[in-house]
């Protein structure tokens, strides 16, 4: 298992879902990207249950590359650019399982806003857009596509 600690990395999966209890996460996965374990992936849920935890998920994702401003969740997870980032991981254990997990995703220059992947209907999306679009309005788009030099 990979220690803990903050590792170079990149967004190399974001996937919407919600679990059997009706909470709503997204599914991410971080390409390590130097070091001795460069290469290797980790993957976490986080969940969107309250304001805050879906305040806190989105600001990583945002962080990440993901442009949250859009109002569409799905969208923006399926079109995302991965930035380089630091991420913070810890050890995890629950149910007598460890595993590995992200707690903050911190942009390059330090700053942090701290805070098999499942495939959602098109219903559900769109219930899961409704319930936190509100959330994602408060944050500014990443990037418009007029801004690519090519």
């Amino acid at each position: 298992m990979i220690p803990a600690g903050r590792y170079k990395a990149q967004l190399t999966h974001a996937t919407p879902g919600c679990n059997r209890n009706g909470k709503d996460y997204v599914q991410v996965v971080f390409r390590v990207l130097d070091g001795e374990h460069a290469g290797a992936d980790i993957q976490n849920r986080w969940y969107l249950c309250t304001d805050t935890n879906a305040r806190i998920t989105l600001a990583n994702l945002h962080t990440a590359g993901v442009d949250v401003g859009r109002g569409d969740l799905r969208l923006a997870l399926d079109k995302f650019t991965p930035a380089t980032v630091v991420i913070k991981t810890e050890h995890d254990t629950r149910e007598g399982m460890t595993r590995l997990v992200v707690r903050y995703v911190d942009a390059l220059d330090g700053s942090s806003h701290r805070g098999a992947l499942p495939t959602l209907t098109d219903a559900e999306s769109r219930a899961m857009d409704a319930r936190w679009r509100h959330i994602m309005r408060e944050f500014p788009l990443l990037k418009s596509d007029d801004d690519v030099p090519f």
